[in-house]
């Protein structure tokens, strides 16, 4: 759980590249923080890239709620959350 920590995009952007290499990681709680598009678009481009045998794969929720990223992001988020876990297992994305 890392809500209300003041992260920004900077730091969610290596959060969400780290997931690739991230086995054990069930869940991701980064909900009102500082993240705006460059975080939530790096979360997006990693789930897109993942496989079954990544990391990101192990995740089943992420939830980025309460954040400062545009409706464009979000919907991008949204649009990769939807492809994972139709891909490789059921995940859930708040934000």
């Amino acid at each position: 759980f890392l809500g209300f920590n003041n992260i920004s995009s900077v730091g969610a952007s290596s959060l969400a590249k780290s997931l690739q290499f991230s086995s054990s990681l069930k869940q991701l709680m980064l909900y009102n923080n500082n993240i705006g598009d460059e975080g939530f678009e790096t979360f997006a481009s990693v789930l897109d890239n993942a496989s079954s045998s990544s990391g990101a794969s192990q995740l089943s929720l992420l939830h980025l709620g309460g954040n400062v990223a545009s409706t464009n992001a979000k919907s991008q988020l949204l649009s990769a959350c939807k492809q994972a876990s139709a891909n490789w297992k059921s995940l859930k994305c708040i934000g």
